[in-house]
C-alpha cells in the first residue's frame, strides 16, 4: 500500500507473492545451510513423518519454492539419516519442478545432490516432440513466447515467471531457432497463428 497499490489489486498480489517467494527461498536456503553444518536436529526420528507430511502439503501449493524447497529440506535430512532412496525420490520431485520452470541453476544443484546419493537418472533418449514448429516448444518456451507476443520485455517476462532475464533470453534463442524467426514481431505472428 505504501507503493500506491490497491490492497486487492493484481499488482499488490503479484508484489506480495514475489516478496513471499523471496523470503521463503531465503528461509529454505538458511535452513539447508544450518542443517549441513549442524547435522539433523535431535528429534529427527520422531519428526520424520511430519516432515514428509510437510512435503505433501507443499505439493498442493502452486508456488515452486515452497514445494521444491520442502522436498530439498526433507531429502537432506532423510539422506543424513540413511534414508537415501526416499531422499532420492524427493530430490527427483524437486528436480522436475525446477526443470519445468526453467530454473537451470537450481536443477543443476539438485542433479549434483542426486549424483552424490548415487542416483543415476539414465540416458535421456529421443523425445517424441518435433524438432521445429510450435509443437516443438517446451511448456516454458511456449509461456515465454505468449508473454513476448503480448509485448512484454525480457525483464517483465522474467518477473512474471520468477526467472532471470538471462533465462528468458536463452528460452527466446531456442524459440527463435525452433520457429525459424529472427525477431519478436515475427515471433508474435507465429504465436497468434498457432493459438487461433
Amino acid at each position: 500500500m505504501a507503493l500506491g497499490l490497491a490492497y486487492d489489486s493484481d499488482g499488490a498480489r503479484a508484489l506480495t507473492s514475489a516478496v513471499t517467494a523471496l523470503m521463503t527461498g531465503h528461509a529454505y536456503a538458511t535452513s539447508a545451510r544450518i542443517a549441513a553444518r549442524m547435522g539433523p536436529f535431535a528429534g529427527f526420528h520422531e519428526n520424520a513423518e511430519p516432515m514428509v507430511e510437510a512435503v505433501a502439503l507443499a505439493r498442493r501449493v502452486p508456488h515452486l519454492i515452497e514445494h521444491a524447497g520442502a522436498c530439498e529440506d526433507a531429502a537432506h535430512l532423510l539422506a543424513q539419516n540413511g534414508h537415501r532412496d526416499e531422499a532420492g525420490s524427493l530430490l527427483t520431485e524437486a528436480l522436475a519442478r525446477y526443470e519445468d520452470a526453467g530454473a537451470d541453476a537450481w536443477a543443476g544443484r539438485i542433479r549434483a545432490q542426486l549424483r552424490g546419493l548415487g542416483v543415476r537418472r539414465g540416458a535421456r533418449g529421443p523425445r517424441p516432440r518435433p524438432v521445429t514448429g510450435w509443437e516443438s516448444l517446451t511448456a516454458t518456451e511456449r509461456m515465454v513466447s505468449l508473454l513476448v507476443a503480448e509485448g512484454l520485455t525480457n525483464g517483465s517476462v522474467a518477473r512474471r515467471l520468477y526467472v532471470s532475464p538471462h533465462t528468458v533470453n536463452t528460452h527466446l534463442r531456442h524459440v527463435f531457432a525452433k520457429l525459424g524467426v529472427s525477431n519478436r514481431v515475427a515471433l508474435a505472428a507465429v504465436v497468434h497463428r498457432s493459438i487461433e
